[in-house]
């Protein structure tokens, strides 16, 4: 472009050369610019939805067969039941017998995970990455883990 917008008079081999070596620096900023700005429009165009989430962890992971879901963690299997005390409704997870835990971390839900993300087995993958991607997406309190199947 800066070439083209020379006078044809001064279209010497050494001219175009000269505004080609000036105009480099400005070119590359270009490109860098339009990759940040891509890569940031992807961040904004995704969240933490699971949708979204999963369509995150297939590009970056699995972009082929997109093998990678996620599912509900432990604190889905939850009952309900009114506190007198508190008056009001909580929520108590139940384990996989089918007992309550009735005990006061069950009520805070510290031991329950939000969300499993599922991997297959015969993919290969940075768990340290995979978890910096998760947590950079994920709402904040959310708990996770990742299971391979």
């Amino acid at each position: 472009m800066a070439v083209l917008l020379l006078p044809i008079a001064l279209r010497k081999s050494i001219t175009t050369a000269y505004v080609q070596v000036m105009v480099n620096p400005v070119s590359s900023l270009l490109r860098r610019f339009n990759q940040n700005r891509e890569n940031w429009n992807y961040r904004m165009e995704h969240n933490g939805q699971v949708c979204y989430l999963q369509a995150v962890l297939n590009d970056k992971f699995d972009p082929l067969q997109r093998r990678i879901y996620i599912d509900d963690g432990e604190g889905a299997d939850a009952l309900l039941v009114y506190a007198r005390s508190e008056r009001r409704w909580q929520m108590v997870p139940r384990r996989s017998e089918g007992a309550l835990m009735l005990s006061s971390r069950a009520f805070v839900g510290q031991g329950a995970i939000d969300f499993i993300v599922f991997v297959p087995q015969s993919l290969t993958f940075d768990e340290r990455r995979m978890k910096a991607l998760v947590k950079m997406y994920k709402l904040a309190g959310k708990r996770f883990t990742i299971q391979t199947y």
